[in-house]
This record gives C-alpha cells, structure tokens and sequence, in this order.
C-alpha cells in the first residue's frame, strides 16, 4: 500500500544500464516502479509492462525532483490513479531519447503519459497510443513551463473528464525536421493547448483527423502566436466555442501563420471563426483549401480575424457557412485584398451567412479584389451575396459567377 513497488529512495535514484520491468509493478501510492524523494537519473533504455500506482502518481516513475533519462524508453499498460500514467515529477522531465506509450492512464488526474511542474523536453520521437486522462490539463502530457519534442504520434486519446489539451503547456515547440506529426482520434479536450506562450509545429507535414474540444480551438488553442511550418491538414475537427480548427489569442497582432498548404476539410465551431480564429493576423503562404467549413452561431464560415488575412497562394472557399452569423467564408475588420494568382485560382462557391454571404467587411474595413471567382454565394436576410462592406470605395474587379 506505500510508493516505490520497485525501487523506493528517500535520496536521489541513479541508475546506470537498462531497465526491463516485464511482469506487473503495483505501487498503492505513489511510483509504480520508483518512486525518489529528489532526483532520478537513468543512462539507458527502460521497458515497462503494467506498472501502477492505485492511488497515486507515477505509475512509471514518480520523483520530487527532476526526472533525466538518456535512453530509449517503453511503456505498456501504465495507470496512476491521479496525476501521470508514466512520469510524474515536482519539477523538469528531460528524456534524451524516444518514448513510446500504448494504454497510459491517469485515471482522475491529468496527464495520462507525463506531469511535471516544469518543463518536459525530449529530444526524440514520442509516440503515444491509446491514451485516458481523467480530469484537469493534459490528457496526454501536462507540463507548468515549456515543452519541447521532436516528431509526435498522438493516436486516440479518450478523456473521462473534462480534461483540456492532449498537450497542455505553457508554451509548445514540435520539430520533426523532415517528418510528419499526427494527431488522431482525440474525442475531447483539443490536441495541443498553451495557457500563456506561443505554439511552433514544424515538419513535412502535420495533420489533425478526428480531433475534437469543447471550448476554444478545436486542434490548437494558444495564448500567445500559433506558427505551422510545412503542410497542414486538418480533417473532421470540430470546437464547442471560437476556431474550429484553431485559435489565437496574442498580446500582439502576428498570431496565425501557416507556412506551407493548409487543407481543412469538414471543420466546424459552434462560435466565430468555423476554422480560424484570431484577435490579430492570419497568414497562409502556400495554397489553402476551405471545404465544408460553419461556424454554426457566430461570424467568419471559415476564418474570424480581427486584423489583417494574406494569402501568399491559391485560395478556395466551397460550401463555407456562417449558419447565425455574418461572412459565409471571411469574418474581418481590417482591410482585405483578394487577389487571384495569374496562374492559379482564387475562389469562393457555395458559401452562405446571413450578410455577406463569402465576405463581411466590419466597421470602416475595405475590400479590394481582382481575379476572383465567386459562385453560388448567398446571404439569408438578403444583405450582399457574395460581399458586405460598409465602405463606398471598395474595389471588385470580379464579379459573381465570372473570373478576370
């Protein structure tokens, strides 16, 4: 019924070689397979199978200091009855190293793989599987501070409670150099959370299928800039408030960057901006694609900015709609210019709102566009089909249903 069902250390717990744990390690408080009252330091791989901590944290290591590994590390069937299902630490988790989970659990508390109140980094690939969280922050990893990873795999995470961010941080820093990061089946909560900073996801390509929250930024939901570096394909994402896919909420006015093609395809919010959402910017510089996009009770079908939208490439609207609100497609109150690439398309088809059935220009806003395409656009109480400004020296040099 105590901690440490393994190895139990009031000092610090250093190990040196590889750690094979192949049959249960049931600890009924705290660390199912160490537990230390400083610091654990291992300088090799760890394979685990069905440890536990019944009423505590830890299942896998709990420390009241830092916990350092430099190694791979394994970890199957891991269940805490409070906070973190594989790692729990009071202070920084540093892995130099690969970490692979399948059924981590932290069965009323947060972070179903790792808690720290610092930061975590782990220089290597994490891959998690099968993931349950049951209250709190992080379904997946919950750290105080930073977090900092190379490629990630989340795949399923099914939270009990009301449980914010399979990755809750204060900040997020993803680089899978020329990889790919997945986020799949997260049922609720969002994928990736920071309370105060910024979030930077770089790699070949990033894509989000089935990930679902309740409040703000069904995939990403940040404080501070959100920064996409290579593809992003968001596909069946859904939020119970602002940004479908994502949302932004800076201090300052460069907040939404997507460098490289965004796809988003079967999006919604239940508030504005049905794919994005930022109090500042948004900036996409490489083709965009907005398919089945709604905001079902606020404005912006697609995207909700309250500064300036660029589009460096190809853009696409079809069946874009703010079901109760204004701006079928575009929700903006900054100056907007539409210009459709020599080589390419830019267009919006089969977008719907109730003003503004593609575009909604706010307040003293101004449009300009040429070489858009505009089709099938319709607005509800009948106020512009295709674009509402209140500005008389906007310029179209398109009109509906014909491209220049």
């Amino acid at each position: 019924a105590g901690s440490g069902a393994g190895i139990y250390a009031a000092g610090n717990v250093a190990i040196t070689g590889n750690v094979l744990i192949t049959t249960s390690s049931v600890a009924g408080q705290d660390g199912g397979i160490i537990y230390s009252g400083v610091n654990v330091n291992i300088t090799g791989d760890i394979t685990a199978t069905g440890s536990e901590a019944t009423a505590g944290s830890g299942a896998g290591i709990y420390a009241v200091g830092t916990v350092t590994i430099s190694g791979d590390s394994s970890f199957t069937t891991s269940t805490a009855g409070l906070n973190g299902g594989i790692i729990y630490s009071e202070s920084t988790v540093d892995i130099t190293g690969d970490i692979t989970a399948t059924g981590s659990e932290a069965t009323t508390g947060s972070g179903a793989g790792i808690y720290a109140t610092g930061s975590v980094t782990i220089d290597g690939v994490l891959s998690f599987t099968a993931s349950t969280a049951g209250s709190g922050n992080g379904g997946v990893i919950y750290s105080g501070d930073s977090l900092s990873t190379k490629k990630i795999t989340i795949d399923g995470v099914t939270n009990t409670g009301a449980v914010v961010g399979a990755i809750y941080a204060k900040s997020v820093d993803i680089n899978a150099g020329g990889d790919t990061n997945e986020f799949n089946d997260i049922l609720s909560g969002g994928a990736i959370v920071s309370f105060q900073d910024d979030v930077s996801v770089s790699g070949s390509s990033t894509t989000f299928t089935n990930v679902h929250s309740t409040g703000n930024g069904g995939a990403i939901q940040s404080k501070g800039r959100v920064a996409i570096n290579g593809a992003s394909t968001f596909t069946t994402v859904t939020s119970g408030g602002k940004g479908g896919a994502i949302y932004s909420q800076a201090p300052n006015t460069d907040q939404i960057t997507l460098n490289g093609a965004a796809t988003f395809d079967t999006v919604s919010a239940s508030d504005d901006g049905g794919a994005l959402y930022s109090t500042g910017t948004v900036v996409i510089n490489g083709i965009a694609s907005f398919e089945s996009i709604s905001s079902t009770s606020g404005n912006g079908g697609s995207i909700y900015a309250e500064s300036t939208i660029t589009f460096g490439s190809t853009f696409s609207f079809l069946q874009s709609e703010a079901t109760a609100g204004n701006g079928g497609a575009i929700y903006t109150k900054a100056d907007l210019t539409l210009n459709g690439p020599s080589t390419s398309s830019a267009q919006f088809e089969q977008c719907k709102a109730k003003s503004g059935g593609a575009v909604y220009l706010d307040s003293n806003a101004k449009l300009s566009t040429y070489g858009t395409y505009w089709s099938e656009n319709e607005a509800t109480d009948g106020n512009g089909g295709a674009i509402f400004t209140h500005k008389l020296d906007t310029s179209v040099s398109s009109l509906p249903g014909k491209r220049d």
